[in-house]
């Protein structure tokens, strides 16, 4: 084999690992916040479905719950997978770079600004922390409350009957109620109708004194 051939196969493997790295990463961030939307959906459903039957330390407890377990759980070591992703895809273009005498800088240059300045990890990290305490001391509450003999789990709330009455039904309704007023209307007058009239007395005839 001659020698020209290794740098071209060195260099063709570089490429392969830049692009295969590459794909990596953009998954890496996709799974993340993919993650996330579907855990916000279930705070989500928590918080619109359980404040009618969960205490509020108790809700405030469970809702923040699943963010926060993302936050550990997920956001943490993916995001620590994405930044040596990423330093081995600045090292990579160093490499190819020397060899084919190109000046490939585009992950090498999000890295520098990455550095530099009030990233999003720098927003998931506050919500981390604000998730964490929501839920140590709600959690803490819940558990004071249950063992004060506080229920957790509110009663069912009574169920609210809507009653639909077509046009037809409605209108129904109206001539059956329109002869009852009428009838009373009409038992009125009659009886006034039918009332004596007061006869006041009349009074004593005047005597006269004869002359």
């Amino acid at each position: 084999m001659a020698n020209g051939a290794l740098p071209n196969l060195g260099l063709e493997a570089y490429k392969l690992e830049y692009q295969l790295a590459a794909g990596r990463y953009e998954n890496i961030y996709k799974a993340i916040w993919q993650i996330f939307s579907y855990l916000a959906a279930v705070t989500g459903v928590l918080v619109t479905f359980g404040s009618a039957y969960l205490q509020t330390n108790f809700l405030l407890a469970l809702a923040s719950f699943p963010l926060f377990f993302w936050y550990l759980s997920t956001f943490l070591p993916m995001n620590r997978y994405g930044d040596f992703c990423l330093k081995r895809l600045a090292a990579v273009e160093a490499d190819i770079n020397g060899l084919s005498g190109s000046n490939i800088q585009h992950y090498k240059d999000f890295q520098d600004k990455r550095s530099k300045g009030f990233r999003v990890r720098g927003t998931v990290h506050i919500l981390g922390l604000v998730l964490g305490l929501v839920f140590v001391v709600n959690g803490y509450k819940s558990v004071w409350a249950w063992c004060s003999g506080i229920p957790l789990f509110r009663e069912k709330p009574p169920e609210t009957k809507l009653i639909s009455l077509s046009a037809d039904e409605l209108k129904k309704l109206m001539q059956q109620s329109a002869p009852a007023g009428q009838a009373t209307q009409e038992a009125k007058s009659a009886k006034s109708i039918n009332q004596t009239p007061t006869v006041r007395p009349k009074a004593p005839p005047l005597k006269t004194n004869a002359n």
